[in-house]
């Protein structure tokens, strides 16, 4: 695990990419509502735009985070139960599994 750049196996600490991911995903959002959105309304312009956007945003790329998010989660996982820092109770179901 340490060759794919995990330093740590706190879950808090290696999530960062999520974190940033998620920021960029909540500011196309805002712009969607903020700008295409009354842009579209006042003038009629950019409907295409909009469609587009709106397709990618809502379908598209929250998928991609929930994945993304997801396999974050299960190296964290993993790392958390081989570095020893889970419970004990963990680690045996873990291995029986």
């Amino acid at each position: 695990m340490e060759d794919l750049g995990y330093n740590t196996s706190s879950a808090l600490f290696a999530c960062g990419t999520v974190a940033l991911l998620t920021a960029v995903y909540a500011g196309r959002v805002l712009f969607y509502f903020g700008i295409v959105v009354p842009y579209n309304y006042f003038t009629g312009k950019g409907l295409e735009y909009k469609k587009r956007l709106a397709a990618r945003l809502f379908f598209a790329e929250i998928l991609q985070l929930t994945i993304i998010a997801y396999f974050e989660m299960l190296i964290c996982g993993y790392l958390n139960l081989s570095a020893g820092s889970a419970p004990a109770e963990l680690l045996t179901a873990a291995r029986r599994l």
